[in-house]
């Protein structure tokens, strides 16, 4: 009977300890009330990886009415102070128009001249938070001309001067803009639009430079307004 004892208790032994062997270890520190050691795992947690979207919150815009010039905010004139609700993740549309002899500058934050949003007459803006806009515009700068050593604002003065006093060439010295009108360039009379410091005319086309490539740019601009026209008589140039 102890044989048989003895027996019966090493088996139960031997099939307790193949038990454990199939159970993981981490299971049996866990089951004991022992916290595994995972220090070299990695945890990953459901957000890892995935964009968070964008919360939107609502902001009051406060658009202020434009001089020399008008525009629009997604379509609606601001003829008038008024305040826009809107949100933080919204493109807002703005397009800016200039009356006539006015150009646009800049759409200003918060009346302040030195926080520039942008320059462009037509462009889309997302806010991050309540703001002041405004739409600024500038006046052209008149073109000066000279003719011989008197100056004018106004062509159509410079072209008389010019008759009067036999002076072959009418000068711009200043970029600008040409006011409304029509001007004639009269036989004899050359309308100078310079490139250089030195006022040169061609009478002839120029020929080919074959020297090292020069980035070009414009020395000087007269800029036409709408109803301004040039017309050039026999015997006269631009």
């Amino acid at each position: 009977m102890q044989k048989t004892s003895f027996k019966r208790r090493l088996a139960l032994l031997l099939a307790a300890v193949m038990a454990l062997s199939l159970i993981p270890f981490g299971s049996i520190a866990e089951t004991a009330g022992t916290a595994p050691d995972r220090s070299g795992e990695t945890e990953v947690s459901a957000e890892q990886g995935e964009a968070k979207p964008a919360l939107s919150e609502e902001i009051e815009l406060r658009l202020i009415p434009a001089e020399h010039g008008s525009y629009s905010v997604n379509g609606r004139a601001v003829v008038r102070e008024t305040s826009l609700t809107a949100r933080t993740a919204e493109g807002l549309v703005f397009r800016a128009q200039p009356d006539e002899g006015y150009t646009f500058a800049g759409w200003i934050l918060d009346n302040d001249p030195e926080k520039v949003l942008g320059k462009n007459p037509a462009d889309t803006f997302e806010f991050e938070g309540s703001a002041t806009i405004s739409a600024v515009f500038e006046p052209y700068a008149q073109a000066v001309f000279t003719v011989g050593s008197s100056t004018f604002t106004d062509l159509s003065a410079a072209i008389s001067y010019a008759v009067s006093n036999n002076q072959s060439k009418i000068i711009l010295t200043s970029s600008g803009t040409l006011s409304a009108g029509t001007y004639n360039i009269p036989n004899g009379k050359t309308l100078v639009i310079p490139y250089n410091s030195s006022y040169t005319s061609y009478t002839t086309t120029p020929g080919y430079a074959y020297a090292a490539h020069v980035t070009p740019y414009a020395y000087s601009t007269l800029t036409m307004l709408p109803g301004a026209n040039i017309t050039v008589a026999s015997g006269g140039a631009i």
